[in-house]
């Protein structure tokens, strides 16, 4: 009677004590802070980006161990229930709202800008029930490339500073920590632009007549493609002979494209051909006359970045063009120009 007994004492102590041996585990998986990351505010990125950044950045918290990090899709539930949009909540009495609501210790909160092709994510950390700030954090990133290890330094940084562990000195940037240069990097310059020609005739006919003609174009550039544009232009240009008693004024349109690679983001190099139809007008001391012509043109040229949408270029081009005439006369010749591209 006595040996059942005791196996039943003995059983319940070994659960008492398997209980008591596990508590330590069950109170330090309650000790994880609760948090929860609201999504980064853009400013000057496109939201997609800071919406990516966010969620690197719940992931990096996640393979710290130091939290239980409320998933995304679970806070968007608890907030829609409520009634709540957390669009546009950046500040702090928003964040210990929201916490409360999602029985969260902390909150995260903050933006992602940039500034010259660098990325800077500032990170704030809300204590729900105390109401305040306690933690606050920033981190460059000097391209798309590295985005994902800035990333993974901040989560590092706010586990330390979260959980009381030594906080690491801000990163100063090292000479090895520089970008390497990047010598494709940019987009092709888009938009109006405005310019002043120089035409210098090649043709037989003209040359003799008129040694140079000079007027405007303008025209716009159409963004196809990473790397090249389709141009649209109207250009009136004018000029008189060497003896005075002759002028002679063209005016044309042009449709085209030019292709070009962009080179350390404040300059980009280009070729690019162009159908083109001119009126010509010619008025001399005793008769003038009208004429067409059609052809076509090669150019090449360069464009410099001097502001944002603003920018300035030089090009040289070698225009073909036939005066519909009996003879078919060339008006063709060299031109330079200089002008300005501007995008509004």
């Amino acid at each position: 009677m006595m040996a059942p007994v005791l196996i039943r004492q003995i059983r319940s102590f070994l659960i008492v004590a398997g209980l008591l041996l596990s508590m330590p585990h069950i109170l330090l998986a309650e000790e994880k802070p609760r948090i929860a990351v609201l999504d980064l505010s853009a400013d000057g990125v496109p939201d997609r980006t800071a919406r990516t950044i966010s969620n690197m950045l719940r992931t990096d918290l996640v393979n710290t161990g130091a939290f239980t990090v409320v998933e995304r899709g679970q806070m968007e539930k608890i907030l829609n229930e409520q009634g709540f949009q957390q669009t546009g909540c950046t500040e702090q009495d928003c964040a210990v709202k929201v916490g409360q609501m999602l029985s969260a210790h902390k909150m995260l909160i903050g933006e992602v800008s940039e500034l010259k092709d660098e990325y800077y994510i500032t990170i704030r950390i809300v204590d729900v029930e105390l109401g305040k700030v306690d933690f606050a954090d920033r981190e460059v990133s000097a391209s798309n490339e590295r985005l994902e290890s800035a990333i993974n330094r901040l989560a590092t940084r706010l586990s330390a500073g979260m959980t009381g562990k030594k906080r690491e000195a801000p990163k100063v940037k090292k000479k090895e920590d520089s970008p390497p240069i990047v010598i494709v990097k940019g987009d092709p310059p888009t938009g109006w632009w405005l310019t002043f020609n120089y035409f210098s005739p090649t043709a037989a006919e003209f040359k003799k007549n008129y040694s140079s003609l000079m007027g405007l174009e303008a025209g716009y550039l159409m963004p196809f493609g990473q790397f090249m544009a389709l141009t649209g232009s109207a250009r009136a240009i004018t000029g008189a002979n060497d003896k005075g008693d002759s002028r002679a004024s063209f005016s044309s349109a042009a449709i085209g494209a030019r292709a070009g690679v962009p080179l350390f983001s404040f300059m980009y190099p280009y070729i690019g051909a162009s159908l083109r139809t001119s009126w010509i007008y010619e008025q001399g001391k005793y008769e003038s006359a009208n004429f067409m012509a059609w052809g076509g043109d090669a150019h090449s040229g360069f464009v410099f970045v001097i502001g944002s949408g603003l920018n300035i270029f030089v090009q040289y081009s070698y225009e073909i063009s036939r005066v519909t005439d009996e003879r078919s006369t060339d008006a063709g010749g060299m031109i330079l120009s200089g002008g300005v591209i501007a995008r509004f």
